[in-house]
């Protein structure tokens, strides 16, 4: 299962360039071989390839399913760590997965509303290619 005591966390050096990102202690891989959106490594507090590439290394420790973090991590990006405050931030891998099953509960309610247009969709299509022949 998850292992939820992780703390994943990132700081600036003074200039303000990000300096590291680490998950209890150890530096988080940049994961550049799922999918290489900034080889320059992270950023986070807005919605760039940086941002991208930190949301993806920290859903494939968290989940540890690379194929569900690639699918999820631009989602991700936008929701959690394209909103870090610039200076630093932390969060646990309980609130990583918190925001996970957000993710999947949106797309899962984007679905539903989607199938329901497309049986409505249908219903005037079909009423409406059999009043043709009146």
């Amino acid at each position: 299962m998850y292992d939820l005591t992780k703390v994943y966390s990132g700081v600036r050096s003074a200039d303000g360039s990000p300096v590291i990102v680490k998950v209890s202690g150890r530096k988080l891989r940049v994961r550049l071989d799922l999918f290489n959106h900034s080889p320059d490594g992270f950023e986070w507090g807005y919605g760039g390839s940086g941002p991208a590439q930190l949301a993806l290394a920290i859903l494939v420790d968290a989940l540890d399913d690379d194929e569900r973090a690639v699918k999820l991590h631009q989602e991700f990006k936008w929701s959690v760590v394209g909103r870090f405050p610039h200076e630093g931030w932390k969060i646990t891998a309980e609130q990583v997965l918190t925001a996970v099953r957000q993710i999947d509960k949106k797309r899962s309610e984007k679905k539903s509303n989607a199938e329901i247009l497309n049986t409505e969709v249908r219903k005037v299509s079909q009423k409406g290619a059999g009043d043709q022949g009146d």
